[in-house]
This record gives C-alpha cells, sequence and structure tokens, in this order.
C-alpha cells in the first residue's frame, strides 16, 4: 500500500509539473508556437473554431458526443458539389498519444493557410473533400492531462466491474473479439467492449462516417513506432486491393521519411514483425465496412528510448511536419492527379 501511494504521489507531481509548463506556455497562440507544446482539449477546440471562420471552404463540423458529453468537434474542407472523392483523418482515439491531436490540429491549420496561397492546394481542395477530426477520444484525452498520463481507453464505466473504458481501437466490427491483441476483460487496456460499437465514441464516429458519401481513404493516426501500416491489421492475409494499398502506403511512407530524414517503415498486417497484429481495429473497419483504404500511421518516435508517449515537444512541430506530407500523398491519390514536377526538362 505504501508503494502504491508514493506511485500515486509521483504521477501526480508529474501531472502538476506538465500543467505549470504548459501554463507558462499559454501565451504563444499563433502560428507555428502554437505546436511548441501539447495543448488542452478546450485549446484544440478554440483553434478548431479560430480554423473554421479563418477560410471559406473550411467548417467546423460536430460529430456528436462522447459518453461524458463532451463534443467531438473537426473540420471539414470543402468548396461545394456532390458525390466529390473524401477523405478522413482522425487522432487520439487512444487518450495517451498527445503528439496525434497536435499533428492533426497542424494538418487543418496548413491546409487552411495554404489553400489561400499555394494553386496546386487549392486545386486539391477543390476535388477533394478532407475531413479532420484531432480528438476522438475526449474524455480519454482530458483525463490524461488530469489523472494519469497513460490512460488508453475511453472513460465508459463497464456494468457489472469497476473498471472503466473500452479500447475504442478494438471495438470496430472488423474481426472484433477476433483474439489478436485484445481482451475480454474490462480491467485490460485492450478491452474490447461488450459488443462492436459498445463505446459511446466508436458509434458517434461510426455514424457520421456512414454519412459521408465516397470515401475513398482513411487515416487513423496513433503514436508510437514510426510505422505506416496498410490492411488487414488483424491478418497477414492481403486484402484483394493489396497492389493500390502498397502503392499508396510507400508513397506516404516515403514523404514522411523524407520530410526531416527521420525513417519510418511500410507494411500491412505485422508489417514483418515490425508491430502486432490486432482485431476490431478503426481502419481495418473503414476498409472492409466503408470500401475506403484505411491506413493507421504510429508517429515517431520509434521507440520508448525515444520519448514513447511522451515525445519531447521540441519535436512535436517535426511529428506535425511529416504526418501532414503523409496525409497530403492520401489526398493527391484521392484527386487521382500527378503530384510534383512533370516537366523533364526542369532543373529541379
Amino acid at each position: 500500500m505504501v508503494y502504491l501511494r508514493n506511485s500515486s504521489r509521483r504521477l501526480e507531481r508529474k501531472i502538476d509539473r506538465e500543467n505549470q509548463y504548459m501554463n507558462m506556455m499559454r501565451s504563444q497562440r499563433d502560428g507555428e508556437a502554437w505546436y511548441t507544446i501539447y495543448r488542452t482539449y478546450d485549446e484544440v477546440q478554440d483553434k478548431l473554431e479560430e480554423i473554421a471562420s479563418s477560410n471559406s471552404i473550411a467548417t467546423l463540423i460536430n460529430l456528436g458526443s462522447s459518453y461524458e458529453n463532451r463534443s467531438i468537434r473537426g473540420i471539414k474542407f470543402s468548396t461545394g458539389g456532390n458525390n466529390k472523392p473524401a477523405v478522413f483523418f482522425n487522432g487520439c482515439q487512444h487518450a495517451r498519444e498527445w503528439v496525434t491531436v497536435m499533428a492533426t490540429t497542424y494538418l487543418a491549420d496548413q491546409l487552411s493557410q495554404n489553400y489561400t496561397s499555394d494553386n496546386f492546394i487549392q486545386n486539391l481542395l477543390n476535388i477533394v473533400d478532407v475531413y479532420i477530426v484531432p480528438i476522438v477520444n475526449p474524455d480519454g484525452y482530458v483525463y490524461s492531462h488530469t489523472t494519469d498520463r497513460y490512460w488508453r481507453k475511453n472513460r465508459q464505466p463497464n456494468p457489472g466491474s469497476s473498471y472503466v473504458g473500452t479500447d475504442l481501437n478494438r471495438n470496430w466490427d472488423a474481426d472484433w473479439n477476433g483474439g489478436q491483441s485484445t481482451s475480454t476483460s474490462p480491467s485490460s487496456d485492450i478491452y474490447v467492449g461488450a459488443y462492436p460499437f459498445s463505446a459511446y465514441e466508436a458509434n458517434v464516429l461510426k455514424n457520421y462516417m456512414q454519412s459521408i458519401p465516397n470515401l475513398l481513404g482513411h487515416l487513423d493516426i496513433h503514436s508510437y513506432s514510426a510505422l505506416v501500416l496498410g490492411p488487414w491489421g488483424y491478418t497477414n492475409i492481403q486484402t484483394p486491393d493489396h497492389a493500390e494499398v502498397v502503392s499508396l502506403g510507400n508513397a506516404m511512407n516515403n514523404a514522411i521519411t523524407n520530410t526531416n530524414g527521420y525513417p519510418f517503415t511500410f507494411g500491412t498486417g505485422d508489417a514483418n514483425g515490425s508491430l502486432y497484429l490486432a482485431s476490431g481495429t478503426m481502419p481495418d473497419w473503414s476498409y472492409d465496412g466503408l470500401g475506403a483504404l484505411g491506413y493507421t500511421y504510429e508517429l515517431r518516435p520509434n521507440s520508448a528510448s525515444g520519448g514513447g508517449f511522451e515525445l519531447p515537444e521540441s519535436q512535436i512541430l517535426d511529428a506535425c511536419e511529416e504526418n501532414y506530407n503523409g496525409a497530403m500523398e492520401m489526398i493527391i491519390w484521392a484527386a487521382d492527379i500527378q503530384a510534383g514536377c512533370t516537366d523533364p526538362s526542369a532543373c529541379n
């Protein structure tokens, strides 16, 4: 009991120190300075409102509410029209993966800014509708800021158990409870839930994504391991679209790696042993249930020794830039246009 009390006090002191530092840095709200520290749920909501109000094609979207009645919000970029190709990006299924929140918010921020100044981005967003939701597990994210930095699940009680929470990324109806990195125990970090979409937030996301016409691609952004993962995630058997999965996966992986020279690895299944297989994941559902090519990003670092779930704040912006360039490859793919310079005589 003494050990548990001491451990609890250390965790409380750790959270207090982080909150004190973050409060000191709050004044840095503009441009890239916003991405130099980790931001709270409320700050991200304010940032989304700022982005939506700064661009005529950006709209603030509210997908629904979490178990504790927090809004699950994001940004939609669209110039109008019907049945346009669409892509969906989300972060923070797992509460402790703070850098995914920063990376997805940065993606929305940069698309908004670049649409007004970059003809290529204008052309892309004239063709493709883009949906970005930085925090799909708001209750868990808030809890990781206030109580337990390493909390993973949502905060929905489990009937008949004193243990709280379902692993959102094991609650999707694609090989749900299939036995790959899953547990039927509510005490586990990888608890699958009572049934597919039993978690409030997974059900909200499912309903919203099903309403998007012509959804072609999906990125579920996580940390950490420096990986780009294509379907399937629960088996090493190849999908019917394996050639296209590999082509886009390699393009995204190369774009991320070439951003700052930080090496990422692409694969499907267990990516040749780089990661474990997992049942009931969101990208497998978006592929199987919606016909969209669903991928997982595991952002930097590549190991626990590099920071693990606590990527140093000095690297937040690097991770954001890498995620942005990878995501752009999916938007380009969805637009079905040639990226880059196509003039063989050009000096670059």
